[in-house]
């Protein structure tokens, strides 16, 4: 388990340092990915929640392609994930904001929705928050 944070003085957690649960060698490679994936995607539902986010949440860019990020987003956040294949929707979204209100947005359907993880991540991210609010108070 990945501990935040890996980015100090950013995010909910800002003010803590980033560690691990164990020995992050003692992993293999795939342990270690999997587990940045979950870090990823505990972080990120918590700033959806502390923001207070409504509706579908959309990922584009290279997390898109993160199978494991994407379905344990899609068990932990309370909305529908949807990860698009473009990497221009930052780009279009910033220009539809440059052009201003009257734009005409192109309209694309999005994919379906990313499936939940096949297991229950109910027990992980119950110890993360405790272990993550643990460490940020320290």
């Amino acid at each position: 388990m990945a501990l935040p944070t890996f980015a100090p003085g950013t995010g909910p957690f800002g003010d803590a340092t980033g560690r691990w649960a164990v020995d992050p060698s003692s992993l293999a490679p795939g342990e270690r990915a999997a587990a940045a994936s979950l870090y990823a995607a505990l972080v990120t539902e918590t700033c959806l929640s502390l923001a207070g986010a409504e509706g579908p949440v959309v990922i584009e860019g290279p997390f898109a392609k993160n199978g494991v990020f994407l379905a344990a987003l899609a068990s932990l956040a309370p909305r529908v994930v949807i990860a698009r294949p473009d990497v221009t929707g930052t780009a279009e979204g910033a220009a539809l904001l440059a052009i201003g209100p009257d734009a005409e947005p192109q309209e694309r359907a999005d994919p379906p929705p990313v499936p939940p993880c096949d297991i229950d991540l109910s027990a992980y991210a119950e110890d993360w928050r405790r272990l993550a609010a643990m460490h940020w108070r320290e």
